[in-house]
């Protein structure tokens, strides 16, 4: 019976889990900061090849989540995703954000696309 339960237990948190919300800003936000992590990450592994990109103000999403409203993040190897985002903070350009909840750094969600 116990084996049943935590069985019953794991498939349902898979099946959770496994639902990704789509999320993009209702409004457009000026970057504030980028900070480059190592690849090889030893004080912050979770970290290792992103890119911490923080905003002026708040994201306000498009529904209710776990991800943070003050920053996102981007995979190293979406190199045109950083060059899109240097480009905007280098001239002082407002963007738009859209990432899901399945992909996480901590509760920092993953950039998926931006526009200007």
């Amino acid at each position: 019976m116990k084996f049943k339960v935590v069985l019953l237990m794991g498939l349902l948190s898979v099946c959770l889990n496994s639902v990704a919300h789509d999320l993009h800003s209702d409004s457009k936000v000026k970057i504030s900061s980028l900070k480059f992590y190592a690849n090889d990450e030893p004080m912050n592994p979770s970290w290792a090849g992103l890119i911490q990109v923080k905003f002026e103000q708040p994201v306000i999403w498009s529904q209710e989540n776990i991800c943070r409203n003050d920053q996102v993040a981007i995979k190293n190897e979406d190199s045109h995703l950083v060059a899109a985002v240097q480009t905007a903070y280098a001239l002082d350009k407002s963007i738009s954000v859209q990432s899901d909840t399945t992909l996480l750094i901590d509760t920092v969600c993953i950039l998926r696309t931006l526009q200007y």
